[in-house]
């Protein structure tokens, strides 16, 4: 950490510009003492690491959480430069007594303030979770950045996205359900933020987005807001992933996908002559972690294909065998602790809603279908590469050329 109180009760912060000789000196003049738990905490000048203070090995500080690297410290020294001329209302790790929480920078934008925490090393989802509530419970928006080392991609705009990072994904405040979540990731090297947005997974680990770079000029209420809008090539290489799905073999599969290939097997349909109609894009997608195209085969295999023509077909029953996939393990839902008002089922109701837009169902009421058409079955894989283009232009619209 950056800032402590010394004897006299005055906080010392180490990013203030100060000359190596004048640290030393109160270093010897001064003992230090952590704002939170009011332990003593030692003024480190090394020459790896920016000066800094640490706790001593045995603290048990309420606040004091992963090991701080020198890329940690230089993310937080980053952020705060850079925020410092965007807000005269930032601090710098302060320690808000209501939470017992010390967020890395604290600053008030537009009559709303931020907990900016800069994420380098993994934590658990119970605690990131936990601190989330406490800041929200005060009306403060915690906004995690996680280290930029944590981005990888396959191909722009294709990217591996780990359970841990998803983690951090969000939407905007006051929004509907709609929106594409995204994630914040910042380079104290470059000094540059990277925006993640549209997020859409295709699989566990494999995630659609479009990607932005922002500056140090640019404002947080920028970097926020800004978003792009889907693009063809993201739906084209969709497609692409759909395609190789049908045709993935493995003489070991995944033992979870054992049910799923019975119940294929069952309504005679084979992996490559799978519906055009799952593996579908759209804005809930991610709210459940199982790939999409394994749980929207699992709902037309349990809720629509043995439903004959003109029958109802209820939201309640489609949820209630979903959930039955879901504690059999047939189906896992993605936990996201920065994403409140969000829940799985509003994916099983978009999913619906598209069926209705491919002319499969026909909705009568708020929650309440009728089945008008049955799902087609490609008879080879030239058809199957066709039906699944066709299913993505009525989705989409001419807007985009598959």
């Amino acid at each position: 950490m950056f800032v402590a109180k010394n004897n006299n009760g005055m906080f010392i912060s180490l990013l203030d510009s100060r000359p190596k000789e004048d640290l030393i000196q109160l270093r010897k003049e001064f003992q230090f003492y952590c704002s939170a738990c009011q332990h003593p905490v030692q003024m480190k000048l090394g020459e790896k690491r920016l000066p800094h203070f640490a706790h001593l090995r045995d603290s048990k500080c309420i606040t004091q959480r992963e090991h701080e690297t020198p890329y940690h410290l230089e993310g937080k020294k980053q952020l705060y430069s850079w925020l410092k001329n965007l807000s005269t209302e930032l601090e710098l790790e302060p320690f808000i007594p209501e939470i017992k929480q010390r967020p890395d920078l604290l600053i008030k934008v537009n009559k709303q303030q931020f907990a900016i925490e800069f994420q380098c090393s993994q934590i658990s989802y119970e605690h990131l979770s936990k601190r989330t509530k406490a800041y929200k419970s005060i009306d403060i928006h915690p906004l995690w950045i996680l280290g930029e080392s944590w981005l990888k991609t396959n191909a722009d705009p294709l990217f591996s996205l780990s359970s841990f990072q998803w983690l951090f994904a969000t939407i905007p405040q006051s929004t509907n359900s709609n929106c594409f979540p995204s994630i914040l990731y910042f380079n104290p090297m470059t000094k540059i933020v990277t925006k993640l947005s549209n997020l859409t997974p295709f699989s566990p680990t494999q995630t659609f987005a479009t990607i932005q770079k922002f500056a140090p000029n640019d404002t947080l209420t920028e970097i926020l807001n800004a978003s792009l809008s889907l693009n063809s090539q993201m739906l084209t290489l969709w497609l692409e992933k759909k395609k190789n799905w049908r045709y993935q073999f493995s003489m070991f599969p995944d033992r979870k996908l054992k049910p799923l290939f019975l119940e294929l097997y069952t309504a005679r349909i084979t992996r490559a002559s799978i519906p055009a109609e799952v593996g579908l894009p759209f804005p809930t997608v991610y709210l459940i972690e199982t790939s999409a195209v394994i749980w929207q085969l699992w709902i037309l295999l349990d809720s629509i294909i043995p439903v004959t023509s003109n029958a109802p077909i209820s939201f309640e029953n489609t949820y209630r065998l979903f959930r039955e996939r879901v504690s059999e393990g047939h189906i896992k839902i993605r936990h996201l602790p920065n994403i409140v008002g969000q829940h799985y089922s509003f994916a099983i109701m978009d999913y619906l809603q598209v069926l209705t837009k491919l002319g499969i169902l026909k909705r009568i009421n708020a929650r309440n279908f009728i089945k008008v058409n049955e799902i087609i079955l490609p008879k080879n894989g030239e058809e199957a590469l066709e039906l699944d283009k066709a299913v993505l232009k009525k989705l989409y619209g001419g807007k985009y050329t598959l």
